[in-house]
């Protein structure tokens, strides 16, 4: 009576225990007792291999998902290993390329600085140039002007030839009426004969003049002309000298603007590998995070390992249970 009154919720019905037992009374209650206790045993291990069975299966479904996932995580981290070398190749090849950068623009700055310096010379050769061509025309204007005073001698010494042969032919007139006049016209025959001569040695005079202003015309159109062409050969390197300065010009331009452009690119590469770098340090984060998360998945794997080894020890203790209380 003592064990019935210890589970007064076992069933125990009189009537219902006679058909487990022979015996009657008392006797036939802990038999009952004794079959609803250990069918209630069987229903709870019967739910706890169950339990043990969906408890494995999960273990292994786990262990499943883990395991994949710590591929995927590994293919991840190799991925990110091949494109971490592939950052830090590209970024190796744009420093290449911005040191490459760099000593262009270093060199086109040079080249700006020696063209800038081209122009200033050109600017200078230019204008003593154009002095040069102001003062060989100013050459020639005076050497034309002396042209035209050597004519003016040359008509002077005319004139004065002229009035030498009027006085010779009135010397000689006034000789010849000294000579009718007889001992009267004495003194006007000597006067007249140094007149005669005076005008011979001036009609002397003046032909050497024309000879001397001659040599001097012939010295002077000479002179002009290597003047006219010396003015035309320096019309002609000015005009080059010009062409020059404008193509230096041109070439100033264009020198500029290519050392503009590699400012930019420079500026532009330099920013570029910032950016890479910055990309590389988060690719190597995320390399420590997959490292991470593998030592997890690797703790996670070894976690449902033992679940499993834990779940397949409960069945075969329940299964070894049952089977000796069966």
């Amino acid at each position: 009576q003592g064990l019935l009154d210890l589970r007064p919720d076992a069933f125990q019905d009189p009537i219902v225990a006679r058909t487990y037992s022979d015996e009657r009374g008392l006797m036939s209650r802990l038999a009952l007792l004794q079959v609803s206790e250990r069918a209630r045993i069987r229903t709870a291990l019967a739910r706890i291999d169950d339990q043990a069975e969906h408890l494995f299966d999960q273990a292994r479904s786990t262990h499943r998902h883990i395991t994949e996932g710590a591929s995927a995580i590994s293919r991840q981290r190799a991925e990110t290993e091949q494109t971490a070398s592939a950052i830090n190749e590209m970024t190796a090849s744009i420093q290449e390329v911005a040191e490459s950068v760099t000593a262009n623009a270093r060199e086109a700055e040079q080249a700006n600085r020696l063209a800038h310096q081209g122009s200033d010379r050109s600017g200078e050769a230019l204008t003593a140039i154009e002095e040069l061509v102001q003062r060989v025309h100013s050459i020639g204007e005076s050497v034309s002007q002396l042209g035209e005073s050597t004519r003016t001698i040359g008509e002077a010494a005319d004139l004065i030839t002229g009035i030498a042969d009027q006085t010779n032919l009135l010397a000689l007139n006034a000789a010849i009426e000294a000579a009718r006049a007889g001992e009267h016209g004495r003194g006007f025959s000597v006067v007249a004969d140094e007149v005669r001569a005076l005008a011979q040695r001036t009609q002397q005079s003046t032909v050497k003049i024309h000879e001397v202003v001659a040599d001097f015309r012939t010295q002077v159109d000479t002179t002009i002309a290597a003047v006219r062409s010396g003015e035309e050969l320096a019309g002609n390197g000015l005009s080059r000298v010009r062409e020059a300065s404008d193509s230096l010009n041109t070439i100033v331009g264009s020198v500029d603007s290519i050392s503009d452009s590699f400012i930019t690119m420079s500026a532009a590469f330099e920013q570029q590998g910032q950016v890479s770098e910055e990309i590389n340090q988060q690719i190597v984060n995320i390399a420590g995070l997959a490292d991470q998360s593998d030592d997890q998945a690797e703790s996670a794997r070894q976690s449902s390992d033992e679940l499993s080894e834990q779940a397949n020890g409960l069945k075969d203790l329940i299964s070894r249970f049952i089977s000796r209380n069966g």
